[in-house]
């Protein structure tokens, strides 16, 4: 059992009609409560750390104690409390945090968020000349520069700033990929089969799925097959079943063969 969970545990027991949460997207600690038989929150600013959670702990009993007394008054509260200082590294974790529990099982956070994110400074106050700096640092219609548009929107709007994620987003814009792709020779059938045929183990069977259902490589060790269907567990677009493109190569696949991937560490 976590802190957090402990300490909503003993408010329970206590009777206490207040509860904590961590407040998505900011790094800080919300109190939950019910006043008039309404369900309000209260952010007073306290970091989410081991050290905030006593914190907050201490103040979910007084104000438990204040509205049992009918004498707690939120707006006169949090006017007292100074506006907590956000780190980009706060900001980060909490986008991530965030992005997690929207898309369970996704695995596109470290290429589409944490890559462009990490060029920003980890310890400077959150702000938006430096959102701006990252998008713009990079050339106009490049596709570096929509990623950075995104994840920089996306980290706006996960501090409530829908203006400047708006902002960043249209700074990003401007790629456009076929525009630089080359033109291509696609191989025949025949010459793909014949280039599946030289693959050693363990990657043959992975590579046979990649073709036949076009599943993306991370999503080979996720799958599994039900009779001419694959099943996807988790992926960047989530659980889905794929069809077969080509029904007749299902039978060239044989047993299925993996390597031994860490997917922890990708």
């Amino acid at each position: 059992m976590d802190l957090l969970e402990t300490i909503n545990t003993n408010l329970r027991q206590r009777k206490s009609r207040v509860r904590l949460e961590p407040s998505s997207g900011r790094g800080t600690i919300r109190l939950r409560y019910s006043q008039d038989g309404v369900l309000k929150r209260l952010s007073p600013g306290i970091p989410f750390s081991e050290e905030g959670l006593i914190r907050a702990e201490a103040l979910a009993i007084l104000v438990s104690d204040q509205i049992q007394s009918g004498t707690f008054d939120p707006s006169e509260w949090v006017k007292s409390q100074p506006k907590p200082r956000v780190t980009f590294r706060d900001a980060i974790e909490g986008l991530c945090r965030e992005h997690s529990e929207r898309r369970p099982g996704a695995t596109n956070w470290t290429e589409d968020y944490g890559y462009p994110l990490r060029r920003l400074p980890a310890e400077a106050s959150y702000g938006p000349s430096a959102l701006r700096s990252l998008v713009m640092g990079f050339p106009v219609g490049s596709r570096q520069r929509l990623r950075a548009g995104i994840a920089c929107g996306a980290l706006a709007r996960s501090q409530g700033d829908q203006k400047l994620a708006e902002e960043l987003r249209h700074l990003g814009k401007g790629y456009v990929g076929h525009r630089d792709a080359k033109p291509r020779t696609i191989p025949t059938e025949r010459e793909i089969l014949d280039a599946w045929e030289l693959i050693p183990e363990p990657w043959k069977w992975g590579y046979g799925v990649m073709a036949i259902y076009a599943t993306r490589p991370s999503e080979i060790f996720r799958a599994k097959q039900r009779n001419q269907l694959l099943y996807i567990e988790s992926g960047k677009t989530g659980a889905r079943l794929c069809l077969p493109t080509k029904r007749g190569w299902i039978e060239k696949l044989g047993q299925k063969i993996l390597p031994d991937v860490d997917l922890r560490n990708p």
